[in-house]
């Protein structure tokens, strides 16, 4: 081992998922650089995940005579291999990186300890992976049981299993062991016994592992456990399950007790460590990958995807996309009927969106080089947006589906059409080549209907439409009295201002025009320093302020009761605000008042992810208090006449500096406050 030195530039807590890109990639590009792990270097994939599984997947395909005992023998055996190429000596000797095998806990926010000595840092990355979440269940305590920890050391036969949970790892080893003769039985307390993938393919599965002799009994609670049986209720019926082995399967939990973040100021929850959109924690030199992460699936893919856009920003300081935490990510469930999805599915399709989208699917034999192999069996779904043809998601069920997944996810990612597909040449016979086959369909199907999806999305538009005509009739209207009373611009400008500033009905109709602005998309921001110029700091900041509620108020209900998450605000802007909305309604609809956003997104945005309007209504009057008090007397700070004529302006130096200290300070008390309350 190389000594230890008392600071490095970057650090590595866990060797566990997302570890390898970032830390060998620091290592690579000559930075230093200190991993500190406490188990095992390489963590779940290379133990507990991905390797045993697909080993032992692979194994039980080709041996279906084989016991559970040689299986498991085999799959450590495969495992050796990668542990060999992960031993702190092969990887201090081929990338010269320091490695201490010790538990690591933060002082503060720049030095931890380790095994007695203080190190400080830079930049530190947290990747210490999830552990097993044991439920609390009667009995459980008192008796052995297996968890995704220990399975693959398991060395004696096995005649009876039991999972109590599921998820997409526990039916493929449930699908394995079937296999290898062992009779399985799945507790799963949802509806589902995996999440999130379409109705159809959920049920092929659950229908092929049945068919294998697993037996799946959903919403079930287990009650209580004992030394061979465990007793569950489903349906209102308690029923008692004997087992050979038990196996706890409910999720995982972030591995963060012995960290002691809050010595370094950062912030998490029971799902794990808050990261921002470049995996940045609540202490902006730390940061955060993988299965520690809050909300984050646990995919070694998408670990190590946060693995090298870490690195993207501690080399050299390269930002990396604001949006890659919102990136698409792909997954197989590798059980003998795969299913690969990337992107929407069908079951995120709701009654109120499903207007918006086109689904078709197409079965294997539709293709030749599935009918050349024999591997005809189940299909592909495409999901599409109507008219424009941007692919959205995808699904695949059948055999090997897995390697097909990456064109699909980069289709999905980019946004690509069908239009777009299409005009590519596909090798033949290649299974890929479904692909443009069902994008054909919908090419070809949308030109023959080109007249009701053109009306379908002129409804789905309407909001939009009817705010373009809106402008239009005003413009019209305009240019009309115009030539009528023969006025220029300029009378035309001085007798509205002279109506504005003189008449009784003047802020009634200011306050009007701000209260449908909303439907007009016209800048707030524009408006609210017109009127500053025109009509000085006092009355317009009070007017200005009832109008900006009643717009923001119009604005909050049009999204909330018409809006979709669709819309194209949905790469950044819905999924940055989400993440700010924390426990505390009211106060995070302050502070994101205070950030300096366009008004209007932030209003579309809160209606769409559903924010209680009473706080809503609270936060926004006294978050927009600072910024729209400064735009007004920004505006207010050129005087001049009401002849719009900017030659004869004057610039009032004590209201432009208020103002750019109101802005300032707004500023800084969106910075002081999500510093305290760590938003």
């Amino acid at each position: 081992m190389n000594p230890i030195k008392s600071h490095y530039k970057n650090i590595v807590i866990g060797a566990w998922a997302g570890w390898l890109t970032c830390s060998l990639a620091l290592a690579t590009a000559e930075q230093d650089l200190l991993l500190i792990e406490a188990n095992k270097i390489g963590g779940e994939c290379t133990h507990t995940g991905c390797v045993p599984s697909k080993a032992l997947i692979s194994y039980a395909q080709d041996h279906l005579w084989v016991g559970l005992s040689e299986a498991l023998k085999y799959v450590r055996q495969i495992r050796q291999h990668f542990v060999l190429e992960e031993t702190p000596q092969a990887i201090q000797k081929k990338y010269h990186i320091d490695i201490v095998m010790w538990y690591a806990r933060f002082v503060d926010r720049t030095s931890l300890i380790v095994n007695n000595q203080i190190i400080t840092f830079d930049y530190c990355v947290i990747a210490t992976g999830a552990q097993a979440n044991i439920p609390e269940i009667s009995g459980l305590d008192k008796h052995d049981y297996l968890t995704h920890e220990n399975f693959f050391e398991y060395e004696w036969e096995l005649s009876n299993l039991t999972i109590i949970g599921g998820g997409y790892v526990w039916c493929e080893i449930a699908n394995a062991c079937a296999n290898l003769w062992v009779q399985v039985t799945i507790i799963q307390r949802n509806d589902n016994i995996i999440p999130n993938e379409s109705l159809q393919a959920i049920k092929i599965l659950h229908d092929d592992l049945v068919a294998k002799g697993v037996v799946i009994y959903t919403w079930a609670d287990t009650t209580s456990v004992g030394s061979a049986h465990i007793i569950i209720r489903h349906l209102w019926k308690e029923i008692s399950i004997t087992h050979d082995q038990l196996l706890i399967a409910t999720g995982k939990t972030p591995k963060l007790d012995w960290l002691y973040l809050d010595q370094a100021e950062v912030k998490y929850s029971d799902k794990g460590i808050t990261v921002d959109h470049r995996n940045r924690t609540s202490t902006r030199n730390i940061l955060a990958i993988g299965d520690c992460v809050a909300d984050n699936p646990h995919f070694t893919h998408r670990a190590d995807h946060e693995g090298i856009n870490v690195f993207k920003y501690l080399y050299r300081r390269i930002i990396a996309s604001r949006s890659y935490r919102q990136q698409v990510v792909p997954c197989t469930i590798y059980t003998d009927i795969q299913i690969s999805r990337a992107g929407m599915s069908t079951s995120d399709i709701t009654d109120r969106t499903r207007g918006s989208y086109v689904v078709i699917t197409m079965p294997w034999d539709a293709n030749h080089k599935s009918v050349i192999t024999q591997n005809t069996v189940w299909y592909m779904t495409i999901i599409f947006t109507r008219l424009t043809g941007v692919i959205v998601g995808a699904e695949i069920v059948g055999r090997d589906t897995a390697e097909m997944l990456t064109l699909l996810t980069y289709l999905v990612q980019h946004e690509k059409r069908a239009y777009g597909v299409t005009s590519q040449i596909y090798q033949y016979p290649v299974r890929s080549h479904l692909i443009k086959k069902i994008c054909g369909q919908y090419t070809i199907q949308t030109i023959q209907n080109i007249w009701s999806e053109i009306k379908r999305r002129l409804r789905t538009n309407s909001f939009k439409i009817i705010a373009w005509v809106f402008w239009l009739i005003i413009l019209i209207a305009y240019f009309v009295i115009k030539s009528r009373l023969g006025l220029t611009n300029n009378e035309i400008g001085q007798q509205l201002l002279v109506f504005f500033s003189e008449s009784k009905y003047g802020a009634i109709l200011f306050i009007w025009l701000f209260a449908i602005r909303p439907l007009t998309f016209f800048p707030a921001v524009i408006l609210t320093l017109m009127w500053g110029i025109l009509f000085g700091p006092i009355w317009w900041v009070i007017y200005t302020f009832i109008g900006d509620n009643i717009s923001a108020s119009v604005a909050y209900w049009i999204w909330r009761l018409l809006g979709r998450s669709d819309t194209p605000y949905k790469k950044w802007i819905i999924p940055l605000i989400k993440s700010k909305m924390k426990w505390d309604w009211l106060l995070s609809v302050v502070l994101i008042r205070l950030v300096p956003i366009n008004f209007d997104l932030i209003n579309f945005s809160l209606g769409i992810i559903g924010v209680k309007y009473v706080p809503y209504l609270i936060g926004t009057a006294i978050g927009i208090i600072p910024a729209m008090t400064a735009v007004v007397l920004a505006g207010a700070s050129l005087q001049g006449n009401t002849t719009l004529n900017f030659d004869n302006f004057s610039l009032n130096t004590s209201y432009l500096l208020i103002a750019i200290w109101l802005y300032i300070v707004s500023i800084g008390i969106t910075f002081i406050l999500r510093r305290k309350y760590k938003i």
